[in-house]
């Protein structure tokens, strides 16, 4: 839900206007197995924020088919980003992630295997507290970027993100996983959630 803010800041001026969108390419960092009209998918809310809004090319916009069997939408998914970028130089120039009261980011939930080290750009997760599948980008895909910002809103976000942020070598969060080779990696926080670490 907090990308949305975002979403519809971009959506207005100045921005609306002085960002060449048709240069924009758009992916998704996981998606739920919904149709794109479902109130959950993370693709309608994207549209419905920013993309109906702005003059992007509808070729730029990549986004994960739902409806698809999971394993098949990641794969198929995974197909249209090694096309698209097949190395390291070529990946994404930013990757926005949000921060999960368990310490999920994307799709990659505590314990689960996607977590494994894999080589596949997506993959395809089973959670089972929420009774779901879901296609993911891998920590692999996400290391690749020239950035990666998390974007942390809410009091109830303010005891993981001190807990994320420490220094602890076993990693016991999947967010701690994110750590791009050779990209920047930034934290934005709003005061609530920025509370335990402004001590």
């Amino acid at each position: 839900s907090t990308p949305a803010i975002i979403y519809q800041r971009l959506a207005s001026k100045p921005y609306l206007h002085s960002i060449d969108w048709k240069k924009v390419h758009f992916f998704w960092g996981d998606e739920r197995c919904v149709p794109a009209d479902h109130k959950d998918s993370n693709f309608g809310q994207a549209k419905e924020s920013l993309l109906n809004h702005v003059d992007a090319l509808p070729v730029h916009i990549h986004a994960i088919d739902g409806t698809l069997e999971p394993t098949k939408a990641a794969s198929e998914y995974s197909t249209i980003l090694q096309s698209l970028m097949p190395d390291v130089e070529n990946s994404f120039d930013l990757v926005l992630l949000g921060l999960g009261e368990d310490g999920h980011t994307a799709s990659l939930f505590p314990e689960t295997p996607i977590l494994r080290f894999v080589k596949k750009w997506a993959d395809s997760v089973f959670v089972e507290k929420l009774d779901a599948h879901r296609i993911s980008l891998t920590t692999e895909a996400i290391n690749k970027a020239r950035s990666v910002a998390f974007l942390v809103q809410g009091k109830n976000k303010s005891h993981i993100l001190q807990q994320v942020l420490q220094d602890n070598k076993e990693r016991p969060f999947p967010a701690q996983l994110v750590q791009p080779h050779s990209g920047d990696l930034h934290w934005w926080a709003d005061v609530e959630a920025a509370a335990g670490i402004m001590k």
